[in-house]
């Protein structure tokens, strides 16, 4: 049997940024990652440049930089953008494997080809059956993504929770613009948006609907006459979980619905309560109390930080998605006046 303090669940930006700050305390910690490989299949990299509060991104990392976005309705189209780059557009499954480099650098163990199947407590301790061995740990944290096994298994899969459906593809035209484009409607993406982002040597075009989001998709790039050979898809979910901990159990990242509802972005969330929760596992593991009291407090520190900005963001979403085509069109002419306002006082991360 396979024993560790932190058991981590999921090798994505969540779980090594996580383990990295662990380890790096002096803390047991091992990833299991049921992919073979880590980075396959990402999803979008497009996060703002506040990474780099908690990270030092590689240069070779960044495809592209981004100022501003350009929304566009069924008629009507609006840019918000400053001076200075406002996020980066990261090479995903790159960025990933530089952040599972970190992890192991730091004395993190990374298993991969290794599948969560259930857990169960004793003597204050958890063991994970996982499709390979039994794995015991002190605390098993879930950074398995919108889907969530580890939330399911605890019973943590409750409260108000929002699910859309991506999906992405790539062509080869080269875009080096600095504008992201973003597009709205019920015919286009009901319930959510599409979208292009240009990476410089190629430029990736998206959608996310709440409904048929492959036939939306295959819809929209027909209209703009895009061609893409490979597509990628992937639930997002938000919302609020009641309870993001329990008895040995913490959700980190996508899994906690750690998530921008307005974007579905989810990687500047995952690092400020990775950074939380890496305190609250250091002082679970100096007292020797792994209970639901003790790691409770990790709910109530990062949602004191983020809970009214995901509130905000799931207002926000509501009152786009209850709008008419024409009543959007008439948002977005209202919203353009205030651009310069919004270009001063907005961000991508919190509103």
């Amino acid at each position: 049997m396979l024993r560790t303090d932190i058991l981590i669940i999921g090798a994505g930006p969540a779980g090594t940024y996580l383990a990295e700050k662990l380890a790096s305390k002096g803390i047991d910690t091992t990833i299991i990652e049921k992919k073979k490989e880590i980075g396959k299949h990402a999803c979008s990299g497009l996060v703002s440049t506040r990474i780099d509060n908690f990270v030092k991104i590689d240069s070779s990392l960044i495809e592209n930089k981004i100022k501003g976005s350009t929304f566009h309705s069924e008629n009507t189209s609006f840019t918000i953008k400053r001076e200075d780059t406002q996020a980066y557009v990261l090479n995903r499954p790159a960025f990933d494997r530089f952040m599972a480099k970190r992890a192991e650098s730091a004395g993190a163990e990374i298993l991969t080809g290794i599948s969560f199947e259930s857990y169960h407590t004793k003597d204050g301790l958890a063991y994970t059956k996982t499709d390979k061995e039994t794995i015991q740990s002190k605390i098993i944290v879930g950074c398995d993504g919108a889907g969530s096994v580890v939330r399911k298994a605890s019973g943590l899969n409750t409260g108000k929770k929002q699910q859309v459906n991506g999906i992405l593809g790539y062509t080869d035209k080269k875009d080096n613009s600095d504008l992201v484009e973003l597009f709205y409607g019920k015919d286009i993406a009901p319930g959510f948006f599409a979208w292009k982002i240009p990476r410089g040597e190629r430029t990736e075009y998206g959608l996310a609907s709440d409904r048929d989001h492959i036939g939306h998709f295959n819809r929209f790039i027909a209209e703009h006459n895009i061609k893409i050979d490979k597509r990628y898809t992937h639930p997002i979910c938000f919302g609020i979980l009641d309870k993001t901990s329990t008895d040995n159990i913490i959700l980190l990242g996508d899994a906690a619905l750690q998530v921008k509802p307005f974007s579905g972005g989810g990687i500047i969330y995952s690092f400020l309560c990775a950074d939380i929760a890496s305190e609250v596992i250091a002082s679970a593991i100096e007292s020797n109390n792994f209970t639901s009291s003790a790691l409770e407090i990790y709910d109530m520190r990062w949602k004191s930080v983020l809970a009214e900005k995901i509130e905000l963001g799931l207002g926000i979403r509501k009152t786009i998605d209850s709008l008419s085509d024409t009543e959007l069109g008439t948002f977005f002419s209202i919203l353009s006046k205030s651009r310069k306002d919004i270009e001063l006082f907005g961000d991508m991360d919190f509103l």
